[in-house]
């Protein structure tokens, strides 16, 4: 599968885990259950053998965990958006 058609699956992918979960929860699980279960959905889809592997892969290849690249990014987005106004 070339990379466009791999990422276009992959939102896919999430899009229909992202639904499944919402519709099969009603709301009530916690969101980080919830991101880790979709990351795991999404790690499975990409290929990977589980999540672990997927952060294993990532933290080998990039230095750090992905959840210290999603903490970063949500913590710059806050900032932002408090200098905003």
């Amino acid at each position: 599968m070339s990379p466009p058609n791999t990422r276009s699956g992959a939102r896919r992918a999430l899009a229909e885990a992202v639904k499944g979960e919402l519709a099969a929860e009603g709301g009530s699980t916690p969101l980080h259950e919830l991101a880790r279960r979709l990351q795991t959905a999404l790690a499975l889809e990409l290929g990977f053998s589980s999540h672990s592997h997927f952060s294993e892969r990532f933290r080998n290849e990039f230095g750090v965990p992905p959840s210290q690249v999603r903490d970063e990014r949500r913590t710059r987005a806050l900032l932002e958006a408090a200098a905003r106004g």
